[in-house]
């Protein structure tokens, strides 16, 4: 989901916690990789956005995550990105995946993912996007 499409469902849920996408902070960026142009969160590692939200009847989850070309040649910027589920204060990790442009071109794109929350349907719950250096992961915790 971008940012605009946030803004639409904020529009439908206005008793809901969407304060986060009217920010006009470094935090939004738009952002152009391989000739695809995406407004994106700007969380360069170590950084993490939590969002609380209440799980509709049909949840899944669509994202893309990507580092930024100024980021392909560093020598340390390998990176784990994270998506974590937390409920009555207990953390789940729903995703992890690593990219090292510098040693793997292949790493050089958007990633797109889907994921289903549909054991969460209807809970309230937070969810908490985190990128981490690579070789720095958690084991299974949320700042």
């Amino acid at each position: 989901m971008n940012i605009e499409q946030l803004r639409q469902v904020a529009e439908k849920y206005p008793n809901r916690d969407f304060s986060f996408i009217d920010r006009t902070d470094p935090y939004v960026k738009k952002v152009e990789i391989a000739g695809s142009l995406r407004t994106a969160l700007f969380a360069p590692a170590p950084s993490s956005f939590t969002f609380s939200v209440r799980i509709p009847e049909k949840p899944f989850l669509s994202f893309g995550y990507a580092l930024i070309p100024d980021a392909w040649e560093i020598s340390n910027s390998a990176t784990t990105f994270n998506i974590w589920l937390v409920k009555d204060g207990k953390e789940h990790l729903l995703f992890s995946d690593s990219l090292d442009p510098k040693n793997d071109e292949t790493s050089r794109r958007w990633f797109d993912d889907r994921l289903s929350l549909s054991f969460y349907k209807g809970e309230s719950v937070k969810i908490v996007f985190e990128t981490v250096p690579s070789g720095e992961e958690k084991a299974a915790a949320v700042p």
